[in-house]
């Protein structure tokens, strides 16, 4: 039995394909730094992973239930204090538990930084 043409062409369609994308695949898994190589646990997650992941959707809720006046300048202060709340959380995080000291330093900075911009933010919407 001879094959139709068109499982030919989708044939070599695939096989193109897979040459094509697998170079990319493999040379995006070796560009990765191993400087962002993480310790995991037996289910695969960082050991921070929990912790840094509970503080977004903690975020995104407290967003989520603010209620909107319509006034963009108010909404968008109202709202970057509870991002900013939720960064400051995270840099706490690799405060307590990172060891890169430049991290370590950038943490500090902006949990400094942004606990000074919500206090603005608090002051304007005063």
């Amino acid at each position: 039995m001879k094959m139709p043409l068109i499982w030919k062409k989708a044939a070599v369609g695939l096989v193109c394909s897979a040459v094509l994308i697998s170079p990319v695949a493999v040379s995006a898994q070796a560009a990765a730094p191993a400087s962002h190589a993480h310790a995991t646990t037996p289910g695969g997650e960082t050991a921070t992973a929990p912790d840094f992941m509970a503080a977004m959707p903690t975020m995104q809720a407290e967003m989520q239930a603010m209620k909107m006046s319509g006034e963009t300048d108010h909404d968008f202060a109202m709202m970057m204090c509870s991002h900013h709340q939720s960064a400051i959380d995270m840099a706490k995080m690799e405060l307590a538990r990172g060891k890169d000291k430049q991290l370590k330093q950038m943490a500090q900075k902006m949990v400094t930084e942004q606990t000074k911009e919500i206090a603005k933010l608090d002051k304007w919407m005063a």
